[in-house]
C-alpha cells in the first residue's frame, strides 16, 4: 500500500482518544451505608454483560472511525504493480566514471567513489545500471545489471586512476550505444568527473545523444588547485656523434587556480642527476629552461626532467630519449659521370645524401670502372647508379660486403644492359630485369602505391607526384618484397635480405634523365630513409605520449622491459604496444638495446574547469525534456494511479456508516 499524502497518517494517533476518554471518565461505584437490601430490585447478570459488550463495541467503533478518517485523508493506493513505481519510473542508467590522470589530484577519486556508492544504494528494484570507466578512451565497461550486490562487487572493487588524458566524447558515444538496447524507456547518463575544460575541447560536429536520453552531472573536482607542470620537452630524437652539446628545452607552467611562483627543476641522464635549476614564475605565466649535455658516445640515452614545489607529484616527472648515432658512410658507384653536373648520374643522389653538410651521411664517389675491394673498407652502404656492367671481382666484393652486413642501393637507367645485368647480379639483387617499359609518346608512369608500414615509408608523406618517362620492368625474386609500385601495378622498388645485409633495387633512374623525381620534395627523405634502412639504422621514434599505439621495430621485437627490468607483454604478431604508464621502456634483441620514452599529456595538468551547462547543451539530444527528480516523478505517478482507484471515497463512506452505527448503539446504551 502507498499513500499520496502520508503526513495525514499522523492522525492515526487520534484513535487513542476514545480509549483515553473512556479511562478518564470511568467512575468508581460509591459505597452507600444501607440498613437492608431486601427492598432493592435484583438486576439480571445478562443485562450487565450486555451493557459491558455495548461499551466495548462503542470504544472499538469510535477508535475505528478515527483510524478510517486518518487513512482516508492520507489517500491510500493499492496496486499489484506497486514494486515497479515505488522508487519512481524504472531507469536504464549508464554511469560515466572519469579515471583520467587529473582525478588523482587531492581526494577527487575518493569523492567519486562515494558518489558511485550512493548511486548504487539508491538503485531501484527495477532499475538497471551499466558503468563506463574512461580517460582518453573507454577503459572498462560493466554491462547492464539490476543485481545491486553484483554491481557493487564489480564496480567498487576498482579505485585506481589511469595516466590517460580526458575526452568525454568517446564515453558519451559508447553510453548512447549501450542505451540503444536498454530495457526501460527512461534512459539516463550520469557523468562523474572533475570537469577539466580540456576534456571537451574537440567538439564532435553534428553528434548528439538520442532523443529521450537525459544527462546528469556529478562534480567531484576541487575549486582551488595548485600545480606545477612540465608542458613540453624539446629534445632531438637523433643526434650525430661528435656534434656540439645537445640542448634540452623545458617549458614549465603553474596550471592551477592558485599560482605557485617558485620551484626547482632537475635534469637527469641515464638515472644520474646532471643539473638542478631554480625557476621563478612571479612575473611570468611560464618559464623556459635550457639544459645542455654532451652526448658524445653512440647509443641511446634516456633523460628525465623532474619538478619540486607542489603536492601533485603525478605530473612532476617526464622522460625523453635521444639516440646518438655515428654518420653512415655511403659510397656511390657512378655509372655515368659527367663534367656537366646536370647530366651527372651521381650529382643529384649525392646532393640529397649530403645536403648542405647537415645530413647523417658521409658520401664519397668513385666511377664504377675504378671500383675495387679497397673502397669498401669503411663503407656502410653502396649506391650503384646506372651501371652497365661490373667485373666478376667487383661483383664478388659486393656480394661479400652485403653478406657481412652491408647495404646496396641499385638504380637502373639507360646504360643498363639486359643480358649482362641479369648474368652479373642474378641471386644477389632482389630481382631481375625483364625489358624496358613501353610508353607512348607523351605518356608517363607515376608512383601509385607503397608499403606504408615499411621502415622506409612509415615516416614519409603520402604525396608522390614524380613522373617517369621510362623504366625497367622487374621480376621480383621469391624472397623479395615489393615496396613500391607504378600506376601500371608493376614493381618500382624491390627489397631483399642477403646474408646479414640488405639490398634495394629501383626500376628507374635517380637523376633527371628518365623523370623529374629529383625535383620533388619526396626525393631527399626517400633517399635518406632508404640508406638508413640499408644500414640497419632504426627510424623508430623515441618519444611518445600515454595512449599512443607504438609499432615496435622488428629488429627489437624480442623483449620489452620497463626501467625496473620487468618484462612486459605486447602483441607480437603486429608487433605493437600501447603503454599505460609513463616512463622509459627498453627493447632488446640480438645484443641490440634501444629505449623509448612515454610521457603524460600536458593538457591533463591544466585544471581550468568547464561549466556543465556547456556540456549539456552540446550533448543532449534536441527535443529531450529536462529530467524530473525521482521523488517528483514518484509522487506524480502515484497520484495518477490513486486518481484512477479513488479508494479514499470508499473509506469515507465506511466511516459515515460507522458514525451512524455509533449513534445508534450509543443511544441504546444504558448510561
Amino acid at each position: 500500500m502507498v499513500f499520496v499524502a502520508p503526513l495525514f497518517l499522523l492522525g492515526l494517533i487520534t484513535a487513542l482518544l476514545p480509549l483515553l476518554i473512556h479511562l478518564i471518565r470511568r467512575e468508581k461505584p460509591p459505597k452507600v451505608a444501607f440498613s437492608s437490601i431486601r427492598f432493592l430490585q435484583k438486576t439480571s447478570r445478562k443485562l450487565i454483560l450486555f451493557q459491558n459488550i455495548q461499551q466495548w463495541l462503542l470504544l472499538v467503533l469510535r477508535s475505528l472511525l478515527f483510524l478510517l478518517l486518518a487513512i482516508a485523508f492520507a489517500r491510500p493506493l493499492l496496486d499489484s504493480s506497486v514494486a515497479e513505481f515505488i522508487d519512481g519510473i524504472p531507469e536504464s542508467h549508464v554511469v560515466l566514471f572519469d579515471r583520467s590522470m587529473s582525478m588523482s589530484y587531492g581526494d577527487a577519486t575518493a569523492r567519486a567513489n562515494t558518489e558511485m556508492s550512493a548511486i548504487l544504494a539508491n538503485l531501484g528494484a527495477a532499475d538497471e545500471l551499466a558503468l563506463v570507466e574512461f580517460g582518453e578512451a573507454p577503459l572498462r565497461v560493466v554491462d547492464f545489471s539490476s543485481d545491486r550486490a553484483l554491481l557493487e562487487a564489480r564496480i567498487l572493487a576498482n579505485n585506481e586512476t589511469s595516466y590517460q588524458g580526458t575526452n568525454y566524447w568517446p564515453a558519451f558515444k559508447l553510453a548512447d550505444q549501450l542505451l540503444e538496447d536498454a530495457a526501460h524507456e527512461n534512459k539516463v547518463i550520469t557523468l562523474i568527473s572533475d570537469f577539466q575544460s580540456g576534456a571537451f575541447a574537440e567538439e564532435e560536429n553534428g553528434w548528439r545523444a538520442k532523443v529521450g536520453v537525459n544527462i546528469r552531472f556529478i562534480d567531484v573536482g576541487d575549486e582551488e588547485v595548485s600545480n606545477l607542470a612540465i608542458m613540453d620537452i624539446r629534445a632531438p630524437d637523433f643526434v650525430l656523434e661528435g656534434e656540439a652539446p645537445t640542448s634540452i628545452l623545458v617549458r614549465i607552467r603553474s596550471t592551477g587556480t592558485v599560482p605557485i611562483t617558485t620551484g626547482i627543476a632537475s635534469f637527469k641522464i641515464n638515472g644520474q642527476v646532471k643539473e638542478r635549476m631554480p625557476f621563478d614564475l612571479e612575473e611570468r605565466s611560464e618559464a623556459v629552461l635550457e639544459f645542455q649535455h654532451d652526448l658524445s658516445e653512440p647509443g641511446t640515452f634516456f633523460g628525465e626532467i623532474s619538478l619540486s614545489g607542489d603536492e601533485f607529484l603525478t605530473d612532476n616527472e617526464k622522460e625523453f630519449s635521444v639516440l646518438v648515432s655515428p654518420r653512415i658512410n655511403v659510397l656511390v658507384l657512378n655509372g655515368e659521370p659527367s663534367k656537366n653536373w646536370y647530366d651527372d648520374e651521381g650529382h643529384w643522389f649525392g646532393l640529397a645524401v649530403d645536403a648542405a653538410g647537415q645530413s647523417p651521411f658521409s658520401v664519397s664517389e668513385v666511377p664504377s670502372v675504378n671500383f675495387d675491394d679497397s673502397n669498401l673498407d669503411t663503407v656502410d652502404v653502396v649506391g650503384i647508379l646506372n651501371v652497365d656492367e661490373l667485373e666478376p671481382s667487383q661483383i664478388n666484393s659486393l656480394v661479400n660486403f652485403v653478406e657481412n652486413g652491408g647495404g646496396v642501393f641499385l638504380a637502373l637507367g639507360d646504360r643498363t644492359l639486359l643480358d649482362s645485368f641479369n648474368d652479373n647480379f642474378s641471386g644477389f639483387l632482389p630481382g631481375t630485369i625483364r625489358s624496358r617499359g613501353k610508353l607512348a609518346l607523351g605518356d608517363y608512369r607515376v608512383l601509385a602505391d607503397y608499403d606504408r608500414r615499411h621502415p622506409i615509408f612509415s615516416n614519409l608523406d603520402s604525396d608522390w607526384p614524380a613522373k617517369f618517362d621510362a623504366y625497367w620492368s622487374l621480376d621480383p625474386s621469391e624472397d623479395a618484397e615489393v615496396l613500391m609500385q607504378f600506376d601500371s601495378a608493376e614493381p618500382a622498388l624491390l627489397a631483399a635480405k642477403r646474408g646479414d645485409g640488405l639490398t634495394l633495387m629501383f626500376a628507374t633512374s635517380m637523376d633527371l634523365e628518365w623523370g623529374d623525381f629529383p625535383l620533388q620534395n619526396s626525393y631527399l627523405p626517400f633517399i635518406h630513409e632508404s640508406l638508413r634502412f640499408l644500414n640497419g639504422a632504426s627510424n623508430f621514434p623515441l618519444n611518445y605520449e600515454i595512449g599512443d599505439s607504438i609499432l615496435l621495430p622488428s629488429e627489437y621485437s624480442n623483449r620489452l622491459t620497463n626501467v625496473d627490468g620487468t618484462e612486459l607483454e605486447y602483441d607480437r604478431d603486429i608487433p605493437s604496444f600501447t603503454p599505460t604508464k609513463p616512463g622509459t621502456y627498453f627493447l632488446d634483441a640480438n645484443d641490440k638495446l634501444n629505449s623509448f620514452s612515454v610521457k603524460t599529456s600536458a593538457t591533463e595538468s591544466i585544471f581550468k574547469r568547464i561549466d556543465t551547462s556547456v556540456i549539456y547543451d552540446s550533448v543532449v539530444g534536441q527535443g529531450t525534456m529536462p529530467p524530473l527528480a525521482r521523488e517528483v516523478s514518484t509522487e506524480r505517478l502515484i497520484e495518477e494511479r490513486e486518481n484512477a482507484q479513488q479508494i479514499w471515497w470508499w473509506i469515507l463512506l465506511a466511516s459515515t456508516m460507522l458514525f451512524f452505527a455509533e449513534l445508534f448503539i450509543a443511544n441504546r446504551t444504558y448510561r
